[in-house]
């Protein structure tokens, strides 16, 4: 799970943190905004560029028009986190 912020000064991966419910989350800035669909673009170009796998291999299951978002993975291996 994810969680975007739009419009931010810089588009860049954010740490983990965990919600009050105990669920983990990534937290992802992006510069674009939240209109017509531009700031999940810039989201998956982010994740596919960090990740180094295809934007075809990405997809928003859940959470289109809110922060929080399920993104699913394709393809024969799951990307691993890079240390920060």
């Amino acid at each position: 799970m994810v969680q975007l912020t739009p419009k931010a000064s810089q588009s860049k991966l954010g740490e983990v943190c965990r919600d009050a419910n105990g669920q983990n989350y990534l937290k992802v800035y992006v510069t674009a905004a939240p209109e017509d669909n531009k700031a999940n673009k810039a989201l998956l170009n982010l994740l596919s560029k960090e990740f180094q796998i295809p934007k075809t291999n990405l997809l928003i299951l859940s959470g289109q028009t809110y922060r929080r978002k399920v993104i699913w993975f394709g393809g024969d291996e799951l990307p691993s986190l890079k240390t920060r």
